[in-house]
């Protein structure tokens, strides 16, 4: 009875991690994420809309909102990595990622690069 338990057991935390193991896969494209539940993604802001709502946009060029619960700093070309829980959009169009956490991986800031200051001083 002993050696079933512990079968039992063992079986049960094999899946666990491996449940864990598969929540924390990062995805390619936004066709390649599960249906629902914790997802990781990288990509490109395609748009800010708000302080905690922006757009991503896949290696595939399709794109998905991503929602935080805290005010974020991103802007339009900044890569980044998004972990949250993806679940159907408001009137079932698309989906979306809330609860997101966003790791910002290269920021793509066009204005402080611009040097057409320098031009204007020539």
């Amino acid at each position: 009875m002993l050696k079933k338990l512990t079968i039992i057991a063992l079986i049960a935390v094999t899946a666990i991690i491996s449940n864990e193991v598969y929540a924390n896969d990062e995805a390619s494209t936004i066709k390649s994420l599960p249906t629902s539940g914790k997802v990781v993604i990288t990509g490109i802001v395609d748009r800010v809309s708000d302080s905690n709502k922006f757009m991503l946009k896949d290696t595939a060029g399709k794109t998905i909102d991503v929602n935080t619960n805290n005010k974020i700093d991103v802007d339009k070309g900044d890569k980044v990595t998004v972990t949250g829980d993806l679940s159907d959009e408001a009137m079932g169009v698309g989906k979306e990622i809330n609860n997101a956490l966003v790791k910002t991986i290269d920021a793509d800031h066009e204005d402080e690069n611009d040097s057409s200051d320098e031009d204007d001083n020539n």
